[in-house]
């Protein structure tokens, strides 16, 4: 059974448009305040950190618990992504200006993919441009019949497999949770536990498709296992995301879909392929969760 469509702690809000479809825009909103869209290269007002593209107060959020070691990686195969300051280090700002050809930071053998890196602050796939997160050789490196989504019309992606733009629903995806935040004060396993054990699973058509490692301790996660796949115009996509363990079983955290004209789960849209990310906040008045989605053509 497919989950509910969202939880009472969250109102959706995705990336490019509004709930109902349309095509959204600031509104007034001015550039940098909270709630707002973040200003150019990722910058907030003071006290706010840029999160899936709005400025947001995380409270100064780090990554819980967990033995994460030097390079993050914590024990269940997610990574927790803090910054320097507490917050979150959303990788919207311009990358890769380090990136030397064959190490860290270079596209040289990994074009298409996620980050190439272990400080996980550059892309090497199409949908760097809409993020602004390319690695600084992805233009050389990468090179072929087009480069970023934006190169190709707006029901198209850019193909790394194929050098060119092909139809939304013409390519496979690696499907990539980038960033899931907890900005609620609930303690999960209702004994003083704050931090949950989390993992997330993708519901497709109705169905359970994939199951994520667990990241252990944690108020804020990346995944770097992808779900591939090759997307249908009219099924339907959600993302559950669990409390590994609770008392009583696994418990359900929050569910992200893309919501129809009837505020139920409804399909993905070609604009979100072509746009190569969605991102749920919480509504500035609210407790809740900051979800990000990473779509990556084949």
């Amino acid at each position: 059974m497919l989950p509910a469509c969202f939880s009472e702690h969250y109102t959706p809000n995705v990336t490019g448009g509004t709930a109902d479809g349309s095509s959204g825009g600031t509104g007034g909103c001015p550039p940098g305040a909270e709630t707002c869209p973040c200003l150019e290269g990722g910058k907030c007002d003071a006290g706010l950190v840029c999160a899936s593209q709005l400025c947001v107060d995380l409270g100064g959020l780090d990554a819980g618990g967990g033995d994460s070691g030097d390079s993050g990686v914590v024990e269940g195969g997610g990574t927790a992504k803090p910054d320097d300051s507490g917050g979150v280090d959303t990788g919207s700002g311009t990358a890769g200006e380090s990136g030397v050809v064959g190490e860290p930071g270079s596209c040289v053998d990994h074009c298409g993919e996620g980050v190439p890196d272990t400080g996980g602050t550059c892309y090497c796939d199409p949908v760097c441009g809409t993020m602004d997160d390319c690695c600084a050789d992805y233009a050389t490196v990468c090179a072929g019949g087009c480069l970023l989504n934006a190169d190709c019309g707006e029901d198209q992606v850019c193909s790394v497999a194929a050098g060119d733009c092909v139809g939304v629903f013409e390519a496979d995806y690696d499907v990539v949770v980038e960033q899931w935040i907890d900005q609620t004060p609930v303690c999960w396993d209702g004994l003083g536990d704050c931090y949950a054990d989390v993992y997330y699973q993708v519901f497709y058509g109705g169905n359970l498709e994939f199951t994520s490692a667990t990241v252990d301790d944690a108020l804020q996660a990346s995944w770097d296992q992808p779900w591939t796949t090759m997307f249908a115009p009219e099924s339907v996509l959600s993302v559950t995301f669990w409390d590994a363990d609770s008392v009583g079983g696994d418990e359900v955290i929050v569910t992200e879909c893309f919501l129809d004209g009837m505020m139920s789960c409804g399909p993905l849209t070609a604009a979100t392929l072509h746009e190569g990310v969605a991102a749920w906040q919480p509504a500035a008045d609210a407790d809740g969760f900051v979800v990000q989605v990473r779509f990556l053509p084949h």
